[in-house]
């Protein structure tokens, strides 16, 4: 048996050919029906003309009823009768990975069962509507219960996380929603297999609430369902070729923009996160995401629970990418968000991951990836960062040495989507790697104390590239409430370092996620309180401001992010922190209170013999050995 594919297109014009087009490119072997549905005949006639050859169009009935359960019966029981199986996709659920071989195994169990639906499992998805069933049309009785759903009930007696919409007559919720009963009557018979739909099914994006955008007066009940759900489809519209949105229903689009302009000048104060599409690419991923280099892990440490109940609730914020890098948290950065990710949705969570192999020498590319798909129980990743990559490194193991031919075969293989690296390379260096237009995406060092990136930042946006930040904080320097920069809180009195470090990066427009390294609840909450509720800086504001922090330089602060690429120092030097004592000395309240600091430390700064080893390795090309004995000699030993 060889499964259809049956794509019911309702309304939007879009959200049909893009469902449509990710199927033909995730399953291309397969037969796809589509049926227009609650349509104007004009808006009908103009989605033909974008339908690839794979699709074949069925006719509904023009006096036949547009309501969801009425199509899916008509198109059972009348329009693919004979059919032995049939897979409904819904209009907004859209494969994000290679599905032919999850379509060709359901078929063999489901070619040899006595199953005559296969459904997803309720208690394992959080949709309002199913993403996707299979049916078999020629096992099916006129005995069975209809697939409409039963009639509505007080807002009192509904069980359903939706109920609200109810104060809107034409959306009120039923007992049981479309199929509930058949597949009921099925169940009793032993005729129904159930799927897990986060592990079983392939990873897709269901963008959901078409129906909420229909009202133009949404109660103040509707209203965070409403701005959310404009949001998104506004993010998905920036996704499709131009051409598709001449197409479209205008009302949706007058709504969407409506409900945007509504909530453009209100603060918010919903805990509802902003979304960005990332560069050229398919992905939607949070303003703020989450750096996993600095989480609670203890070394030699087995127990990572606190390190997961803290990405939990940075999931439950809305936070939906994580720089997760294979040898952070002492190496166990990777299983800490594997163990994250079984208790998380498919769309919920952008999944990234990094290759460092280029780094030391090692053989396995290839292999390094498959790990970290092992630990993160995934197919595949949505992106893929090469790490810490250097133009150099890549001119030399990646091009003259073949290690891109086994990227392009990872890649062939959708073992991982998009490419990115992540860079502490010089500014042109970057720029000629951007310039080999192998990558999709960029993760660089950019705060109000380095700026070197800035106009890198810039020239990546413009050439299609996504935009992830690092170090926004400084590696926590502007993080400290000691910091002496008085001219700075005189010019934004309002504010503290950590808001106005954040809102800086914030108010870049070629940035699109900025990585903050959370290391518990209370600071998540705080990052995404100044990214909601904080209004972004003008330019005037982000040129006095660079004026303040240009004349704080001047005292010889040495940036230093803390990312210990330079340890271990081979005569026991424990260089950030001799750095970090430094820092505070020249912006904070002086010697004598420090003086105190330095003593503790096990090796003075004074052991270092210039050997250069750890200059080698710093990202930030920080002259360490001059550093030192500057620090030898302010401290007195």
């Amino acid at each position: 048996m060889q499964s259809s594919i049956v794509v019911i297109s309702w309304w939007s014009n879009c959200l049909g050919l893009y469902a449509i087009q990710k199927i033909v490119e995730h399953i291309p072997h397969a037969k796809i029906y589509v049926i227009q549905t609650g349509k104007q005949a004009s808006l009908k006639e103009k989605f033909r003309k974008f339908l690839p050859y794979q699709a074949h169009e069925l006719i509904y009935p023009e006096n036949e009823s547009a309501a969801h359960w009425k199509v899916l019966e008509y198109t059972i029981n009348h329009l693919l009768k004979a059919e032995e199986g049939l897979w409904f996709f819904d209009h907004d659920t859209f494969l994000m990975e290679n599905a032919e071989n999850w379509m060709r195994r359901m078929d063999e169990q489901l070619s040899i069962s006595k199953n005559l639906i296969c459904i997803a499992d309720r208690n394992h998805y959080k949709s309002l509507t199913i993403p996707a069933f299979w049916v078999a049309p020629c096992g099916l009785d006129q005995s069975l219960p209809s697939f409409s759903p039963l009639p509505e009930i007080s807002d009192i007696e509904a069980n359903n996380p939706y109920i609200q919409i109810t104060k809107i007559p034409e959306l009120r919720i039923p007992q049981k929603d479309t199929l509930e009963l058949f597949v009921e009557e099925l169940d009793v018979r032993n005729n129904v297999l159930k799927f897990d739909l986060e592990l079983s099914f392939p990873k897709h994006h269901h963008l959901g609430g078409l129906n909420i955008l229909r009202y133009k007066n949404l109660p103040n009940e509707l209203g965070n369902i409403g701005l959310e759900t404009a949001r998104r489809f506004h993010d998905f519209y920036k996704l499709c070729p131009k051409e598709w949105i001449t197409i479209e229903d205008q009302t949706i689009l007058k709504s969407i923009k409506t409900i945007l302009k509504k909530n453009k000048t209100r603060p918010n104060k919903s805990g509802e996160m902003i979304f960005t599409k990332l560069g050229n690419t398919d992905l939607i991923v949070s303003r703020l995401g989450f750096g996993t280099m600095r989480l609670p892990v203890v070394k030699n440490n087995p127990d990572i629970k606190k390190a997961v109940e803290i990405l939990k609730y940075a999931i439950q914020k809305k936070i939906n990418f994580f720089d997760v890098g294979t040898f952070y948290c002492y190496n166990q950065c990777e299983k800490v968000f594997g163990e994250t990710l079984k208790e998380t949705f498919n769309n919920e969570v952008v999944i990234s991951g990094k290759n460092v192999t280029h780094q030391h020498n090692l053989p396995d590319w290839t292999g390094q990836l498959i790990n970290s798909l092992s630990l993160f129980n995934r197919l595949s990743l949505d992106i893929y960062f090469i790490h810490y990559l250097n133009y150099d490194v890549w001119t030399k193991r990646y091009i003259n040495e073949g290690l891109i031919d086994e990227v392009n075969e990872a890649m062939n293989k959708q073992l991982f989507k998009y490419l990115a690296f992540s860079s502490h390379d010089t500014p042109a260096n970057v720029i000629k790697l951007i310039d080999t237009k192998y990558f999709n995406a960029v993760i660089l060092s950019y705060n109000l104390l380095n700026r070197d990136y800035e106009h890198v930042i810039k020239y990546a946006h413009e050439q299609g590239l996504g935009v992830f930040i690092m170090n926004p904080l400084g590696g926590g320097l502007l993080a400290n409430p000691q910091l002496n920069l008085d001219a700075l809180i005189e010019y934004l009195p309002k504010s503290n370092f950590v808001e106005i470090a954040l809102n800086y990066v914030y108010s870049n427009p070629f940035v699109n996620c900025v990585l903050s390294g959370m290391q518990n609840e209370e600071e998540i909450d705080s990052n995404v309180d100044i990214l909601l509720n904080k209004p972004r800086y003008t330019i005037v504001q982000i040129n006095q401001i660079n004026k303040i922090i240009e004349a704080e330089k001047s005292k010889q602060i040495f940036y230093c992010t803390n990312c210990n690429y330079c340890m271990p120092c081979t005569q026991g030097i424990n260089i950030p922190s001799v750095i970090s004592i430094m820092n505070k000395y020249a912006i904070k309240t002086g010697k004598p209170y420090f003086i105190r600091d330095y003593a503790v430390l096990q090796q003075p700064a004074s052991c270092c013999i210039a050997c250069g080893e750890c200059e080698k390795k710093c990202p930030n090309k920080l002259s360490i050995s001059a550093i030192m004995l500057k620090a030898a000699s302010t401290f007195i030993e």
